[in-house]
């Protein structure tokens, strides 16, 4: 995925199902952050991470499907509902 300086960084998700939604967390280079607010719904899948700059928090809602065992997500800003999507999709595979 690229960052906003467009530098291509690597991620990886581990999630776990549970009854009442999805849990898990996300991997960055320097960093692991805790999902929040996933829900599953037949193959749509949503969730939300928090992180924390300088004292800025950013909040980042996560939403895609699932076909054929891949994860096509996109992101965008919480809050943000009428603002174009900026970033790529993003494809999670299982290793």
């Amino acid at each position: 995925m690229a960052d906003r300086n467009g530098d291509l960084q690597d991620l990886s998700f581990r999630f776990a199902q549970t009854e009442g939604g999805l849990t898990g967390k996300i991997y960055q280079d320097n960093e692991s952050i805790a999902i929040t607010d996933g829900k599953l719904d037949g193959d749509h899948i949503t969730f939300m991470i928090t992180t924390e700059l300088n004292g800025s928090i950013t909040k980042m809602v996560y939403s895609g499907t699932l076909v054929d065992g891949v994860i096509q997500l996109t992101r965008k800003k919480a809050g943000d509902k009428d603002k174009p999507e900026k970033s790529a999709p993003i494809l999670l595979k299982r290793l």
